[in-house]
């Protein structure tokens, strides 16, 4: 039962193994597989002592050398995160994200600054044409009433005058502001730069592009929100970088395992 056993070995893997070293000198050679067949003989006593110490060494020592070319071959081809990670650091720049609406923010860029000369018209035009006309004061009897309030109040007074003046332009320069500062926050492009350590933004704002790091980044939204924009926050810039979802993602993965993530920017 041992010889059997030992032929098995012998002849199974030794077989299988000798394609793969291709050698004369192998471990398959004939010569031993015929020192096996010997043993089974009639009138043969099995004893393993009769082989030499070469041919129980070398299934062995092959088994171990193959078994172990394989198993460090395989581990250098397996994927060392968690089967539902994606891979952030890309070889190149990549698009993440792109949103077409220029001719929207242009438009009102335009109509903000068209608002800001009108609230400025309105307050030159109201600080100089006010006047301080003083009320009649009715004759004092009894079956007098007091007017309204809206009657009492003299828009000529420099309290009224200057208040008005003060806050059409106030309004003007909010309007303003709006109209710049949004275009300059709606994001046109998003990119992943080569590494995955660094994030490029592109807005509608002119020559508006920043670089900062990942780690800098915070998404407060997830891509599947209900919200119509998502946005995203940036370390040491006023106001949320917005993105439309009614642009297109190019990498829905990538954007969800790395700009896509919440941080604390604290």
């Amino acid at each position: 039962m041992h010889v059997l056993l030992y032929r098995s070995l012998c002849l199974g893997r030794c077989s299988s193994f000798k394609p793969v070293f291709r050698f004369k000198d192998s471990i398959c050679n004939q010569r031993y597989i015929g020192q096996v067949n010997n043993l089974i003989k009639p009138g043969n006593k099995p004893s393993l002592s009769a082989i030499p110490l070469r041919s129980h060494l070398a299934p062995l020592l092959s088994t171990f050398v193959l078994n172990r070319h394989i198993f460090t071959s395989a581990s250098r081809q397996l994927p060392t995160g968690l089967p539902f990670e994606v891979n952030d650091r890309v070889t190149e720049d990549t698009l993440i994200y792109s949103y077409k609406n220029d001719k929207f923010y242009k438009l009102l860029a335009f109509l903000g600054i068209l608002q800001f000369f009108f609230w400025v018209h309105l307050a030159g035009f109201s600080y100089t044409t006010l006047r301080d006309v003083k009320p009649k004061e009715q004759e004092a009897n009894e079956n007098s009433t007091k007017p309204p309030w809206w009657k009492r109040i003299n828009l000529g007074e420099n309290k009224y005058r200057n208040g008005i003046a003060l806050l059409c332009i106030s309004v003007g320069y909010l309007v303003l502001f709006i109209s710049i500062i949004y275009p300059r926050r709606a994001v046109k492009q998003l990119w992943l730069l080569k590494g995955g350590r660094a994030v490029k933004i592109d807005t509608f704002g002119y020559k508006s592009h920043y670089v900062a790091p990942l780690d800098s980044i915070s998404c407060l939204q997830q891509r599947d929100s209900p919200k119509t924009q998502i946005p995203l926050k940036m370390k040491g810039k006023w106001f949320h970088f917005l993105l439309d979802k009614k642009g297109v993602f190019h990498q829905e993965k990538l954007f969800d395992f790395s700009i896509g993530l919440k941080r604390n920017l604290n």
